[in-house]
């Protein structure tokens, strides 16, 4: 596994090899939480989830100061009994100057940072919760503890420089980062045109039409 500085031998059926997903940085933190939801033994779950934490933050360091950053955490300041990132922050994995050499081609295009601020964006309400901040921290200490002190994934990094600045992913860096805002922008009344409206149910039809009239009625329970 080319992402793995310290080869480990994965026997779960869960685990990817050599994959695209794991390039892209808000689908492989989000993939932390998403094991949590899977059935199965609570403690197993989180195991793994803390390692799929631990493997996004080898490939993409800038997730760690940017996601608590978009989730209003100043690592020096705000800590609990549960997590504390003071010293997490100053491993070498995620000092600035680390990350910004082994990504230079990446960031040099562009296109990977937008991922990284997409990233937050989408993701900061999920990672602001007391649960995910802390799996946020378990996952990177259990990175620091894989990488050893003093060490950065510089073999994960290069695959990820690599792919961000000289693949099919740098046209990423035409979209501008407001796509990525929480404030989706409405349908217009042309985006419908020419729908047949013979292929809606009889309830549906209703709904379109009070949705025409300004009408529009909502049933059964609130969410």
């Amino acid at each position: 596994d080319v992402f793995d500085d310290a080869p480990r031998k994965h026997m779960s059926p869960h685990v990817t090899h050599d994959s695209s997903t794991r390039l892209l940085p808000g689908l492989a933190l989000n993939r932390a939480l998403a094991l949590l939801r899977v059935p199965g033994d609570r403690k197993a779950k989180r195991t793994r989830a803390v390692n799929a934490v631990a493997d996004a933050l080898a490939a993409h360091p800038h997730l760690l100061t940017n996601m608590l950053g978009a989730c209003g955490v100043n690592p020096n300041q705000d800590f609990t009994t549960s997590y504390d990132f003071r010293e997490v922050v100053l491993h070498e994995h995620f000092r600035k100057q680390t990350r910004r050499n082994c990504l230079a081609q990446a960031y040099a295009v562009g296109a990977y940072e937008l991922a990284l601020d997409a990233a937050c964006i989408r993701g900061r309400k999920l990672w602001a919760e007391p649960d995910a901040l802390k799996l946020l921290h378990d996952g990177a200490a259990a990175l620091i503890k894989r990488l050893g002190p003093g060490k950065a994934s510089t073999q994960t990094l290069a695959v990820v420089d690599a792919a961000w600045s000289r693949t099919a992913l740098v046209k990423y860096a035409r979209v501008p980062v407001e796509v990525f805002a929480d404030d989706l922008p409405q349908l217009g009344p042309d985006a419908a045109e020419g729908f047949d409206d013979s292929l809606l149910t009889v309830e549906a039809y209703q709904r379109a039409q009070q949705q025409q009239q300004g009408r529009v009625v909502f049933r059964g329970g609130g969410g």
